[in-house]
C-alpha cells in the first residue's frame, strides 16, 4: 500500500545549506534533509542546498 508523505512538513524542520561542497560536514548534511522513505537499498530523500556536490553535474549550455 503506498504511504502519503507530507514533504512540506518533513522539510519544515530542514535548514537550507548554503554553499554546499564536497567537504561539507555530517551535522550541515544532516540538518538539510531528510529520508522520506526508505526504498530497496537506499530511500527518498528531500532537503534543499546551493553549492556543489560531487554527485551533481550538469552540463553549461
Amino acid at each position: 500500500m503506498p504511504q502519503v508523505i507530507d514533504i512540506e512538513r518533513e522539510m519544515e524542520p530542514l535548514t537550507f545549506l548554503e554553499g554546499r561542497h564536497a567537504d561539507s560536514s555530517e551535522d550541515d548534511l544532516a540538518a538539510a534533509f531528510a529520508t522520506l522513505a526508505v526504498y530497496r537499498d537506499g530511500g527518498i530523500f528531500a532537503g534543499g542546498f546551493s553549492g556543489m556536490s560531487d554527485w551533481e553535474r550538469h552540463r553549461r549550455r
